[in-house]
């Protein structure tokens, strides 16, 4: 049996992945892709995956799984934003020093069903 295909690589083994990455893979082994989850695998450890599957294999599963790609990245990419929202939010809360009495207007409730809303309309007509 020859071994000669199978190459040594020169890259770090220790290298580590983020949680979101992690939960991408997760979530591909969950929905039962588990060729896609091989290449984010190996895309995230910064590895080339046609050089361990083949051409058509890759561009197919790119192909199936790009949709699903690209809706991962801009999930990931608007929870990032929400997290420094919420911090930068939480930042100013914390700065706050002293509270604003509210004014009267701004006490009243507003919005509700828009039936609500024409009753409301209908009462100062009669």
């Amino acid at each position: 049996m020859s071994y000669s295909m199978l190459r040594r690589s020169n890259r770090p083994v220790g290298k580590t992945l983020d949680p979101e990455k992690i939960s991408l893979i997760e979530e591909a082994i969950r929905d039962r892709k588990y060729s896609w989850a091989c290449v984010l695998m190996l895309r995230y450890l910064g590895l080339n995956p046609l050089e361990y599957i083949p051409s058509r294999t890759y561009c197919r599963l790119r192909r199936d799984n790009e949709k699903m790609d690209s809706l991962n990245q801009a999930t990931t990419d608007s929870l990032k934003q929400d997290r420094e929202d919420a911090a930068k939010c939480l930042r100013n809360i914390k700065d706050l020093d002293y509270a604003k009495p509210l004014d009267r207007r701004s006490q009243l409730v507003q919005g509700g069903s828009q039936e609500q809303w024409f009753n409301h309309k209908l009462q100062k007509f009669y």
